[in-house]
């Protein structure tokens, strides 16, 4: 594993952390996949029964198709009253025709057509000469095939129309699903979001409250070990019962002086946490800091630690307590994240004018 870190000299610091590591990938197998027609036709199917359910009732297809029967009879009246008048309609069926216009306007395709096959079999029995009869002349059926062809147009641009209708609408009813799905989980990131930050709180204030309780036995435990390493230090000849107890006293200063780092840590966090650390900028020797940092290390934890720093002092404006703990955190993880016997490598080296960079490296993963 290897960790960089580079801090720049004008007053800003920059920490880069790259850990490369190869991991199995996983393959899980997904649901099976519908054929794309099918899932068409659902989509249409759930379409209409959306539309269907947005129109009212006198404008769907059922009505529509019992609708047509009256009103093509009063359209048939049309050009028999003319026909007893003794005028020449040369356009008989134009009343058929805007019958198909509004049916398909006003109930859609289904409909339509359907009045399309009533209009054609009434103009070909009561309205197109040979009357009562059905055409079998292929040039006498011209007309009506010209008037099936138009009213077929009409159907088919209303079908067009009918179906962006449809689309529109369906597309109308996802979006307002959407806004109240989003609205939903909105108002849940929120309420999520102030439990959090009361939560948050609360830590932070757990922390500072714990940091300050701990701080005052710690001190009065260090105090009293501190008078009595003292007060040892005096005798000319210690016996072995008084060489065991010093022996004692320098293991608990060492245990009491590292819980006191460890509550400095959590005050530091609950700093950090409140935004109210303050970052003391002054010149430092990075190279210094570094031996100092490696020295104590090694006694701690007996390990192996190759430190390459260059022979001219590093100086950098930087915060040395912050910059002394980021230091520390990377050796302590690399001892902790590699072999007992392993070196741990520290170095480090000027890339440019205003660029320092640390490498901790060791031999784990």
């Amino acid at each position: 594993m290897n960790v960089a870190s580079r801090f720049y000299k004008k007053g800003e610091m920059q920490f880069l952390s790259e850990v490369s590591m190869d991991a199995p990938h996983e393959v899980h197998g997904g649901p099976q996949v519908r054929s794309p027609l099918f899932a068409n036709y659902r989509r249409g199917v759930q379409k209409r029964q959306q539309y269907l359910t947005y129109i009212p009732w006198w404008r769907q297809p059922f009505v529509g198709y019992v609708a047509t029967l009256p009103l093509l009879a009063v359209s048939s009246l049309i050009p028999y009253f003319l026909q007893r008048l003794g005028t020449h309609n040369y356009f008989v069926g134009a009343a058929f025709f805007l019958l198909t216009v509004l049916i398909a306007l006003i109930w859609g395709t289904g409909p339509a057509v359907f009045s399309i096959l009533l209009g054609a079999l009434t103009l070909d029995l009561f309205f197109l000469p040979p009357i009562a009869t059905f055409v079998v002349d292929w040039r006498e059926a011209i007309p009506l095939l010209l008037f099936l062809l138009a009213e077929a147009i009409v159907a088919v641009l209303t079908a067009q129309r009918e179906s962006a209708r449809q689309n529109a609408l369906f597309t109308q009813q996802e979006i307002e699903t959407r806004v109240d799905e989003l609205e939903q989980v909105n108002r849940q990131l929120e309420q999520t979001n102030q439990e959090l930050a009361k939560a948050n709180q609360l830590k932070d204030h757990f922390l500072s409250m714990a940091s300050h309780e701990l701080k005052t036995p710690i001190t009065t435990i260090r105090g009293h070990v501190q008078m009595w390493q003292r007060r040892l230090a005096k005798q000319p000849q210690l016996t072995p019962e008084l060489e065991q107890l010093r022996t004692a006293l320098e293991k608990v200063d060492q245990q009491t002086h590292r819980l006191h780092g460890l509550v400095d840590d959590l005050l530091d966090v609950s700093l950090l946490s409140a935004g109210k650390m303050a970052l003391r900028y002054d010149h430092s020797d990075i190279g210094e800091m570094c031996r100092e940092v490696v020295a104590d290390q090694q006694t701690l934890s007996g390990r192996t630690i190759e430190l390459e720093v260059p022979d001219t002092p590093v100086i950098i404006q930087a915060d040395r307590e912050r910059l002394s703990q980021v230091v520390i955190n990377l050796v302590t993880n690399a001892l902790k994240y590699s072999p007992e016997q392993s070196a741990i490598h520290v170095r480090v080296s000027q890339e440019a004018t205003e660029t320092v960079l640390l490498q901790v490296h060791n031999a784990g993963q």
